[in-house]
This record gives C-alpha cells, sequence and structure tokens, in this order.
C-alpha cells in the first residue's frame, strides 16, 4: 500500500495543474467512467465536505447506492473514495493502480487526476446510482468537472487559495462558477452581494434553475450540545440529534436536503433526512477528542472557518480558560488564522506540518515574536504534549489549523479516541 502511495505523492511535486486535458485523456482511456452514473457535485470555500457527507447519507438511507468522493484525507487515503458508506479498500486501490501502471508512467497526470479517475472508475465498477462529489481546488479547471451532474451546490464562498483562484470575491466565485452546466439546477446559500452577481449572471447565461436555500427553510431552532447539536425540524417540529456542531452547519444541511430533493425529484422520505442528520459522520470538525482534559479538533484552516469555530467555542464555552495549538500550511492566511482566536487564549503552541506546502519554522517565529502568548514548537505531537501539560485542570485545548495535522492529532488521542474509518 505504501508503495503505491509513495508513486502517486510524488505526482504532486510541489505544484498543482489546473485544467482538464489530462482528466479527460484518462477518462477516455478508462472508457469514460464518468458517464456511468448520475451525481450532485459540490464546489465552495467552506461546507463542501459536510453538504457531501449529509447528501451522501440522506441518499444512501432513500435506498440508492451511493459512493462519495472527497479531498483530503485526515488518516487514510481510501477515506477519499467510498462506496455506500464505506471506503474502497487499500487492496483494491493497489490492484488498479499497479494494472494502470504502464498508461499512468507513459502520461504526465497528476496525483488528483489519478485520484478522481480511481474513484469514478470505480464509482461504474459498483454500478453506483448517487455519487456525492466534492471538488479539489476552485471549480471550472478542476478534474472532477469532467462529471455532467443531475444538481450543483456552490456553498460559502469566501477568500481562500488566492494564489490560484484569484484576490478577489468575484474571481473565486467565478472559478466556482465554473462547474455550472446549461440547465442543471445550482443550489446555493446566501453570499456577498459581489458573489451574488456573478452566480446570478452564470445560471442565468446557462438557463440553470438557481434555488437558493437557507436554514429556515428546513429548521425552526437549534441547540448547542458537547457533541454535536439537537435540531427543531420545520416541517414535523421533531427534535433531532446531529453529531456536527456550529450554526454554520445548518446552511450546509440546508445546501444538502435541498439538493437531495432535487436529485430525487422530489421524492425524498422525511425518515431519510431524519436518518441522514443523525448518522452522518465527518471527522475533524469540532471533534471531541477528550473530555478529561477537555480537547477538540477542528480542520478549519482559512479566516472563515476559523471566525466559525470561535462562534462555536465561544457560544459553548465563554469561561474557559482556552489553549490554542495550530499547524498550518504556509500557503494559508496565517496571520489572520492566528489572530482571530488568539485575543480569547492564555497560550497559543504553533507547529509546521507534515507537508511540502508547511509554513517554515522561520515564519512561525515571526509570527510569534510578535504575539504575547504564543510560541513555537518543533512538531504537532510536541505542541499537543505542551498544551497538555501547561493548560489549567478546567481549560478547553482547540487544536486546529489544517487537515493535514489529523495523523498526529489522532495518533496522540489514540488511547482516548480511537479515529474511524470516516
Amino acid at each position: 500500500m505504501k508503495d503505491y502511495l509513495n508513486e502517486l505523492y510524488a505526482r504532486l511535486g510541489g505544484q498543482m495543474k489546473l485544467g482538464l486535458e489530462r482528466t479527460l485523456e484518462f477518462m477516455a482511456w478508462l472508457q469514460h467512467p464518468e458517464r456511468a452514473f448520475p451525481a450532485i457535485h459540490v464546489a465552495g470555500t467552506n461546507g463542501k465536505g459536510s453538504v457531501v457527507a449529509l447528501s451522501e447519507t440522506i441518499l444512501r438511507h432513500s435506498g440508492y447506492l451511493t459512493g462519495r468522493f472527497t479531498s483530503p484525507h485526515l488518516v487514510h487515503f481510501n477515506e477519499r473514495i467510498q462506496i455506500n458508506g464505506h471506503p474502497v479498500s487499500e487492496e483494491r486501490i493497489e490492484a488498479l493502480i499497479s494494472q494502470w501502471h504502464p498508461w499512468l508512467d507513459s502520461h504526465d497526470i497528476s496525483f488528483f487526476e489519478i485520484t478522481t479517475g480511481l474513484a469514478f472508475y470505480l464509482f461504474r465498477e459498483e454500478a453506483v446510482n448517487a455519487a456525492v462529489v466534492e471538488t479539489g481546488l476552485g471549480g471550472r479547471l478542476d478534474s472532477t468537472n469532467v462529471l455532467n451532474p443531475r444538481v450543483t451546490v456552490i456553498t460559502s464562498i469566501t477568500r481562500d487559495h488566492t494564489r490560484i483562484l484569484g484576490e478577489t470575491l468575484d474571481l473565486i466565485a467565478t472559478e466556482k462558477a465554473g462547474i455550472l452546466k446549461d440547465t442543471i439546477p445550482l443550489v446555493t446559500c446566501h453570499h456577498d452581494p459581489l458573489v451574488m452577481t456573478v452566480l446570478k449572471n452564470k445560471a442565468k447565461e446557462k438557463k440553470v434553475p438557481l434555488f437558493i436555500t437557507q436554514p429556515e427553510d428546513y429548521f425552526r431552532d437549534v441547540r448547542l450540545k458537547t457533541r454535536g447539536m439537537s435540531l427543531c425540524l420545520q416541517e414535523s417540529r421533531e427534535w433531532v440529534d446531529t453529531p456536527l456542531a456550529g450554526f454554520h452547519q445548518l446552511e450546509n444541511f440546508a445546501l444538502a436536503i435541498k439538493a437531495c430533493e432535487i436529485f430525487t425529484e422530489g421524492v425524498l422520505p422525511l425518515t431519510a433526512i431524519i436518518k441522514g442528520l443523525t448518522t452522518v459522520q465527518w471527522k475533524g470538525r469540532f471533534e471531541l477528542l477528550s473530555e478529561n482534559p477537555l480537547v477538540y479538533y477542528d480542520v478549519a484552516h482559512n479566516p472563515a472557518g476559523v471566525r466559525r469555530l470561535k462562534e462555536l467555542v465561544l457560544n459553548l464555552y465563554p469561561n474557559k480558560p482556552l489553549t490554542l495549538v495550530v499547524g498550518m500550511l504556509g500557503d494559508k492566511e496565517t496571520h489572520e488564522i492566528v489572530d482571530i482566536l488568539l485575543p480569547h487564549a492564555q497560550a497559543c503552541y504553533l507547529s509546521p506540518v507534515h507537508s511540502h506546502r508547511s509554513i517554515t519554522l522561520e515564519a512561525l517565529n515571526e509570527l510569534a515574536a510578535v504575539r504575547p502568548g504564543t510560541c513555537v514548537v518543533s512538531s504537532v505531537h510536541a505542541a499537543i504534549q505542551k498544551a497538555l501539560k501547561n493548560s489549567p485542570h478546567d481549560g478547553l485545548i482547540l487544536i486546529y489549523g489544517s487537515h493535514y495535522i489529523a495523523p498526529d492529532v489522532y495518533q496522540t488521542f489514540s488511547s482516548m479516541s480511537e479515529p474511524d474509518s470516516q
């Protein structure tokens, strides 16, 4: 397994390759698996994974045989590709890579393009009749955009990956809106007026039915809990518990439910929605790792995501002494990611990440030098150990900043919280 993963990761080469030419060539060689299943295609800055996770879970409980494609993974590569709620076996992926080796070696194709091909090929092999697919980056030039889906979804759009997608919201929105296909319905939420103008114009150009959802369409009330939250449904007025937490998730839930309603042509049982909300699994989203000491992990990795995390933490634990452990990539808005939560913390430990894109120790030291209460630690594991040692017994430790710190986080807390395959 490790041999083929090393080969795949070697394709990263430190640079992304945007554009559909290589993916289209790969799909043609695979005899176009992307045409073999109906799909919901999801783009956006934050919330994509949550929308995919809930949409897939709802459709599975509606009787569909589902495929789920997300990125990046947290611990195991095969988390990215799931059939009916289960990751495809590593052995099966390895066998396909081995089988495709000669073609892959003779073509300049990237890690994500290969991963997309794997997902779509496996969806066809398993006769999936409902796939939910997350874009990797942007939309217009993303490998997944070879799909012709039944529904498209665009989640919250904020500034992220600005070096690739553009510095302004309208440029970023234009890239995300690149997943729109002629006459295929778009489900989205309320955005900044600049973003809304881009989406409406693109929808009009493509003759796309546009559905703008909001939490009030489906939920009457919400109560935050230490694990997840309770929701009062608009239609039935009953309360249901969901393992995902945060007011921002209500927006994601509304997007997912609306997308599923359109996908199923209005034949979506309320029981499937309830089952989806109560059983959805999406790790690394304000995930409680330990109750004593109190420790949470969140993959928030851009300013908008960290602001939502701050809102959640301060609502749930307004008076607890807060200790931060932050591991970040270097191509993010690192100052802001730290500064949003820093005023509420009594200590902050900064760490590099196991990735060629990690922020450097030099950059971390520059960050820490002008921020009292902040220090740099050589690894995420060591930073967590320092936080555990120095945090007040009645305090809260919040670990965040990247998907890429997940292996270190879970390994550290394995005796307290063994991560499952999702």
